[in-house]
């Protein structure tokens, strides 16, 4: 199974065109998720050029924040047979701060189980020759295997969504705003209202989650295989 941090991670950025660093790492629902808003301006801070939006809760996120305490995106895993043994907790668990890693992680676990979506790649050298891995002779490997690196990033799922609005001729207006972009410009009509405003906005998240829907079901229960929604996304994508 995935990690659960990445698949929430993936689920709320996609729900609501959130900035990786600075907005969904550090979201926490007990001060910034109240009445189905989303503040990604936490109180205790001022807002900078990179702007940072209030969203509404969108119905097929809202489930997966259901009864969610503290920091949101926490690295969840069971600890080893030896803790467990002495009497030490059942689960490992942290903050996330930064989720590059096992975003690639998944790319590569995604491009393992579906090759043709093309979401990794072998690593060349200075000359631009395949790198291969020497064998695990701990896991039994007997062969070379080459070296993937995953193609994309977490900023990835932004822009995919991003462009998803953008086709889906939700204004100019509400993107800006729900981006966090600069108040100037067609962004800055729209600042001042309250996200009920955002309608446009709302509907084309939940559209874009209808249209995923067609491939799986993987946003619909928390703890499914991240893999799931990144091949997913990719296959909306074209």
């Amino acid at each position: 199974m995935m990690p659960a941090h990445i698949h929430l991670f993936a689920m709320i950025t996609l729900s609501t065109d959130g900035r990786t660093d600075g907005g969904v790492l550090e979201l926490d629902a007990d001060t910034q998720i109240r009445q189905r808003l989303i503040y990604f301006l936490r109180h205790d801070e001022k807002q900078t050029r990179k702007r940072r939006a209030m969203v509404p809760l969108c119905p097929t996120l809202a489930p997966w924040l259901d009864g969610v305490t503290g920091k949101l995106i926490r690295y969840h895993t069971p600890t080893s047979v030896k803790t467990r043994a002495a009497g030490g907790a059942e689960w490992f668990e942290r903050p996330t701060a930064n989720i590059a890693n096992g975003f690639e992680g998944v790319l590569l676990a995604a491009h393992a189980a579906r090759p043709d979506l093309g979401l990794a790649r072998q690593v060349v050298d200075a000359d631009g020759e395949p790198v291969w891995l020497e064998p695990r002779k701990k896991l039994g490997e007997t062969k070379r295997r080459p070296k993937m690196v995953g193609i994309g990033t977490p900023n990835t799922l932004r822009h995919t969504i991003h462009t998803w609005h953008k086709r889906q001729g939700v204004p100019e207006a509400q993107i800006d705003a729900v981006a966090g972009y600069s108040e100037q410009g067609t962004g800055a009509s729209y600042t001042h209202l309250r996200p009920e405003y955002l309608r446009e906005f709302l509907t084309s998240t939940e559209a874009f989650w209808e249209a995923f829907g067609e491939f799986s079901s993987s946003h619909l229960c928390y703890g499914r295989t991240t893999k799931i929604i990144i091949m997913n996304v990719r296959r909306l994508r074209g």
